[in-house]
């Protein structure tokens, strides 16, 4: 059988992917893997099994809220730039949504290139937010979208994406089914007198009328030009005659979207993709997300469960680390070493190790990957821990446990990456592009 999955369907997915986490669910971005890769720097590529996400989970140290405000729509970023010959839209292209039919401006507008001047450069930028169609000096053509916001800049807008939005004059405006080039697909042959050639456009829609037939040297049709683009066209053939005995030339008409450009601006572009963007403020959220440590893990999880309520978190950070307030010390307990438990036999790798100057005491705060389990996994209140490198010994005073329950909830998405080293005046950006 054969079938094929439409771009408007994984338009459609991302549409509704965010749609969806907004209204009935709750995501939280994660970062976890203090410990080094076995081959640093290198990250591993993640491993798409269930009994992973026990992995992940087991690694994780911390979870921001991830809101609506933190999703958008976005597309492959093409910067406008003298030079280049730009694609046409065309309604029957194979190749259009890898092309480069758009582009982004220094003034921050986004136009769609109606017509490229038969396959000529580029030399004018197109400017303006006119709702109709730009022509500029250089023979193109190109309609204007919308533009992008300071939000957009500090949040969407990357190196290799941009942000797609709805600007509304534009949508209301949108003229239904125009006609908007002629592309001669077969040049025929014996064309010798222009006003000889009639061409006639056959289609459900109207006003569309031929302006001028190009022929080349060779007696052959090298272009066809518009004198009106007309409206309500879905479809639109073409016939070619000639009083002078020519014969064979073929043309087809590229047809607007239905609905006119700009009616359904993520459609049109193929926004296929979502960016999440979530940024971690030093140590918010009183100290989760610990600064004095690194992490190689970022990941997403929907409707993880909260410790404090035991339902689906709501809280704008969480612990995913297991606190142990540690007494009568002696050495130094080292970040990312192991702890090993005299009763217990459990053992922990240290994500923070605070002491306390005044009283002596330790707060350690760790995870136990999956790698370490020994048959134990929970220290007990009042036995002995000790390090593995510094040899420092401490008596566990008492342990809290992780403000979320890990294995809960449903893992999205999982990024491995080189390790991103954390400062208490440091603020992270984090970019996760989902493609659909």
């Amino acid at each position: 059988m054969a079938q094929i999955i439409t771009e408007n369907f994984r338009v459609f997915n991302a549409t509704q992917f965010v749609e969806y986490v907004a209204d009935t669910n709750n995501l939280y971005l994660f970062i976890g893997r203090p410990q080094s890769w076995d081959n640093e720097p290198t990250a591993p590529t993640p491993v798409n099994v269930p009994y992973q996400d026990t992995v992940y989970w087991a690694d994780t140290v911390a979870l921001k809220r991830i809101v609506p405000n933190d999703f958008k729509q976005v597309v492959q970023r093409k910067n406008w730039s003298a030079g280049i010959v730009y694609s046409q839209y065309d309604n029957a292209s194979s190749t259009l949504y890898g092309s480069n039919f758009y582009v982004l401006t220094q003034d921050n507008n986004v136009y769609k290139c109606i017509s490229n001047n038969f396959g000529a450069a580029s030399s004018i930028k197109p400017t303006g937010t006119s709702t109709n169609v730009i022509t500029t000096s250089d023979g193109y053509q190109w309609k204007y979208l919308y533009s992008l916001s300071d939000t957009d800049l500090l949040k969407f807008l990357t190196g290799d994406f941009m942000p797609v939005n709805l600007n509304y004059d534009v949508l209301n405006t949108a003229i239904k089914g125009t006609i908007d080039n002629i592309v001669v697909t077969n040049i025929g042959s014996n064309y010798s007198v222009a006003s000889n050639i009639s061409v006639n456009i056959l289609g459900d829609g109207i006003n569309a009328r031929i302006g001028n037939v190009v022929l080349s040297g060779a007696n052959t049709i090298d272009r066809i030009t518009l004198n009106t683009s007309g409206s309500g066209y879905t479809f639109a053939n073409l016939s070619i005659l000639d009083l002078g005995g020519g014969s064979n030339a073929i043309a087809r008409a590229i047809v607007s979207p239905i609905n006119g450009h700009g009616s359904d601006v993520l459609t049109e572009l193929g926004a296929r993709y979502v960016m999440i963007n979530t940024r971690l403020n030093y140590a918010e959220g009183g100290g989760d997300f610990p600064v004095v440590n690194d992490y190689r893990r970022i990941g997403i999880v929907k409707n993880p469960v909260s410790n404090a309520t035991s339902r689906i978190a709501t809280e704008t950070t969480l612990d995913a680390t297991i606190t142990l307030n540690v007494s009568n010390v002696t050495g130094t307990f080292s970040l990312d070493e192991y702890i090993r438990g005299d009763n217990t036999n459990s053992n922990a790798f240290i994500v923070s190790a605070n002491a306390n100057v005044t009283s002596g005491n330790v707060t350690i705060r760790y995870i136990t990957p999956i790698e370490l389990f020994s048959g134990n996994i929970i220290f007990s209140a009042g036995e002995k821990i000790r390090g593995a490198n510094s040899l420092a010994v401490g008596t566990i005073s008492k342990i809290t446990p992780a403000e979320v329950k890990k294995n809960t909830g449903q893992i999205l998405y999982v990024e491995n990456r080189a390790k991103i080293t954390r400062a208490s005046d440091q603020a992270e950006n984090i970019h996760i592009v989902i493609e659909f």
